[in-house]
């Protein structure tokens, strides 16, 4: 029964799209939505830190001296020249 009552409201919900609403109140109802609080803004950096950090590649770590070398050539081939 539970089941058949969300197919629809889910059936129902684009339908529900398409209902004229005054520009007035639907900017109200936007605004009184965004100025909702879902979580604190701490959590929020936490947790696109936490994304990020997983997502970001490790940096090649050269072991000598003339590995460091080949790496700044490679690099700054690839880096636009801002001398004129």
């Amino acid at each position: 029964m539970r089941r058949t009552l969300t197919l629809v409201a889910l059936a129902l919900l684009p339908v529900s799209a398409l209902l004229p609403v005054p520009a007035g109140a639907a900017s109200e109802r936007v605004a009184s939505a965004l100025e909702t609080e879902i979580q604190p803004p701490a959590i929020t950096t936490y947790q696109i830190t936490q994304y990020l950090a997983r997502r970001t590649p490790t940096l090649p770590t050269p072991a000598t001296g003339a590995d460091w070398t080949v790496e700044a050539r490679r690099l700054r081939s690839r880096t636009p020249s801002t001398r004129s």
